[in-house]
């Protein structure tokens, strides 16, 4: 009948609009997670609240996870194993931080001095300045990156071109005299072998092969 064919299309109706109803809720419901431990993929998230570094300049780390942040709000220590643990070793904004295997000790640099570090313990430091090096070295102005060779030497790009530190802690210098084309060096890294140095500058990348001195310049034509 006419009333019983109304009936069945509106239960059909009605039937179809749950069903839709809860494919729709099921497409939208997102897991649960917990914002501490949570993990995906093999990666742990961990949330630390005494991690207040703000903006992060550098950070560099350790073959026994040993991580140092170096960032706008100080200098921290952080012993990334199954408990990660957090140490504020320095309150002052640190631009750059780099580890040596070879000494097994890490620097960082501040705008007047570059310290130097085993595990959290400060070693000593030395002026980012212009002065002698029987007084603590010369590095003439802030370090804005680093990076530490096989051997214990010391890269360190800066306003001044590329300040080289040696196992003994003496210091020469990679600038426009030596074939940089700007002393304005703002990055450095070594290749694995150790044999070149890029450096990042404000007029395009360099390649320094340290075996014969001589460079390779990457720019873009203005």
């Amino acid at each position: 009948s006419s009333s019983g064919s109304s009936s069945e299309r509106n239960s059909k109706s009605r039937s179809h609009s749950h069903s839709h109803s809860n494919s729709h809720s099921h497409a939208h419901k997102e897991p649960s997670s917990s914002r501490s431990g949570s993990q995906s993929d093999g990666w742990t998230c961990t949330l630390l609240s005494e991690f207040a570094a703000g903006a992060v300049n550098a950070v560099s780390a350790s073959a026994d996870l040993e991580v140092f942040v170096a960032s706008e709000r100080g200098l921290f220590y952080v012993a990334a194993g199954s408990a990660a643990t957090v140490q504020l070793l320095s309150s002052d904004e640190h631009l750059a931080v780099a580890y040596s295997a070879t000494q097994e000790i890490f620097f960082a640099s501040t705008a007047m001095r570059v310290f130097v570090y085993q595990g959290p313990v400060p070693l000593r430091f030395e002026w980012a300045s212009n002065i002698s090096a029987e007084l603590g070295g010369a590095y003439d102005g802030p370090l804005v990156d680093m990076t530490v060779t096989a051997d214990g030497t010391m890269y360190a790009a800066s306003v001044v071109g590329v300040n080289v530190r040696f196992p003994n802690e003496s210091i020469s210098r990679l600038g426009w005299r030596q074939g940089l084309p700007t002393n304005m060096t703002t990055a450095v890294a070594f290749e694995e072998d150790g044999q070149a140095l890029w450096v990042g500058t404000q007029q395009g990348v360099s390649r320094w092969n340290s075996a014969d001195s001589t460079w390779r310049y990457f720019y873009l034509q203005r």
